[in-house]
């Protein structure tokens, strides 16, 4: 089918539909719209199909032969990140949005395509479309025919580090409770069964932005397993019986976990059998848009003996989480543990 292009500009989704801003963090997209209208050979409104309207290019305004690229990217596909920033002036992107859309006025067509668009180099860009016609025009937004654009300028991104995140404590984040150890013992000739308890607490950290919420978290490094030790990041035993695992959890809704360790064990000859309930459930997630750690320690048994090999070995993990903002920034953070408060 012939077709022509009678009209093609680009817009921003901004008050002026000129200018806009974004952090150059390569994460954060914001939305140019392209508007074509088209005629076919009798010069009657032409639609472009969905195949037809994917060809349209954003361009170097300044070269319009180059194709948006480098430092500066674009997509169809709109990602998870917000496309305003602070005091930007721009509006709410509608649901949608990221694919063509057609309306008839007359004896016109006007459809558009949204492409997003984002960014790594802190500059302005100047921004138009192309299109090539069937009959291998090449028609864009600065020629005799048209002159428009739109002006994206990349702000220098966030990186999140010490100064601009914070670790909490919250003492109402704390769930007690007791648990249990039961052995044999043979003394002399004589064999003994005692169950004995003591506490365990398990208290929540908070890792959260000093200002705004915490989009997306990947974290790694962390114990993995089917047990309770999942999602562990250190396990700390001591020689006084005491013991303390730490976790880091996945960001998401407050979820309660099951946490600890139970053991159950051959420790001697005069210990044949050693078997300590320890695995508690506890509320993680109890903050929104912040990365939670768990705390568990278990006191020792009173007045018995508890051996350090009875926990097992001390054992860290390389741990961390790279976390992101509401626009895309981020920053790296090194799992924080301690064996004390």
């Amino acid at each position: 089918m012939t077709w022509s292009v009678t009209k093609l500009s680009v817009k921003a989704n901004t008050s002026d539909g000129v200018a806009d801003r974004l952090y150059a963090n390569g994460n954060m997209q914001v939305p140019v719209d392209v508007v074509i209208t088209a005629v076919n050979a009798d010069e009657k409104p032409y639609y472009l199909s969905d195949s037809e309207l994917a060809t349209i290019k954003l361009v170097d305004y300044n070269n319009v032969d180059s194709q948006l690229s480098g430092k500066w990217k674009y997509t169809h596909q709109e990602n998870e990140y917000g496309h305003i920033m602070d005091g930007a002036g721009g509006f709410a992107s509608s649901g949608g949005g990221s694919g063509a859309s057609t309306h008839a006025s007359g004896h016109s067509s006007v459809q558009t395509k949204r492409y997003w668009v984002s960014t790594t180099a802190i500059e302005n860009q100047k921004i138009g479309a192309a299109i090539t016609e069937p009959n291998g025009n090449y028609y864009n937004t600065h020629s005799k025919d048209e002159n428009n654009f739109v002006i994206l300028t990349g702000i220098s991104p966030i990186t999140y580090n010490t100064s601009n995140v914070k670790v909490t404590r919250d003492e109402n984040d704390t769930t007690t409770g007791m648990y249990n150890l039961s052995y044999d013992m043979q003394v002399i000739h004589v064999k003994l069964s005692p169950t004995v308890g003591t506490s365990w607490k398990a208290q929540n950290y908070q890792l959260s932005l000093n200002q705004g919420l915490i989009k997306k978290a990947e974290i790694y490094g962390y114990h993995s397993s089917a047990d309770a030790l999942n999602y562990s990041i250190k396990f700390s035993p001591s020689s006084a019986g005491e013991l303390s695992i730490f976790y880091m959890w996945p960001l998401g809704s407050e979820e309660n976990r099951k946490v600890g360790l139970d053991v159950s064990k051959n420790v001697s000859p005069q210990i044949p059998r050693f078997n300590l309930n320890g695995t508690v459930t506890v509320p993680t997630n109890n903050r929104r848009g912040s990365v939670c750690f768990t705390r568990v320690h278990y006191s020792p048994i009173n007045g018995f003996p508890a051996p350090f090999s009875w926990w097992g070995s001390e054992t860290t993990e390389k741990a961390g989480c790279k976390i992101y903002d509401e626009w895309g920034n981020w920053g790296i953070c090194a799992s924080l543990t301690s064996s004390g408060n």
